[in-house]
C-alpha cells in the first residue's frame, strides 16, 4: 500500500456551472502564473488533495516516518498558500 496521496478529480455536477474568476496567483512551488481561470472544481481538487496529504501525514507520523511527513507537509503548505492567494484575490462582497 502506497502512502502517496491520490489526487482523484471530483465528478462535476452537470446541473451547476462552475464559478470562475480571472486572477493572478502564485502556483504551488512559487511560480507566478499568467491570469488563471479559477473554478470551483480546481479549488475542490486542492481541498481533496489536502485531505489526502493530511491523512498521509498522520499515517506516517504513526509509524515514525518523519522524512515522508516533512515532504507531505511541504506540499500541504504550498497548496494552502495557493488557496489563500486565490481567496485574497477575490473581491470583498457586501462591504461599502
Amino acid at each position: 500500500m502506497s502512502n502517496e496521496p491520490s489526487a482523484a478529480a471530483p465528478a462535476a455536477d452537470a446541473a451547476q456551472a462552475p464559478t470562475t474568476t480571472a486572477t493572478t496567483v502564485a502556483e504551488p512551488g512559487g511560480a507566478t502564473s499568467a491570469p488563471a481561470v479559477v473554478t470551483t472544481e480546481l479549488i475542490q481538487k486542492y481541498l481533496d488533495e489536502n485531505q489526502q496529504l493530511i491523512l498521509a501525514i498522520l499515517e506516517n507520523q504513526n509509524v515514525g516516518k518523519l522524512v515522508e511527513c516533512a515532504k507531505y507537509q511541504t506540499k500541504l503548505q504550498e497548496n494552502l498558500m495557493y488557496l489563500a492567494a486565490i481567496a485574497d484575490a477575490q473581491p470583498v462582497k457586501g462591504s461599502e
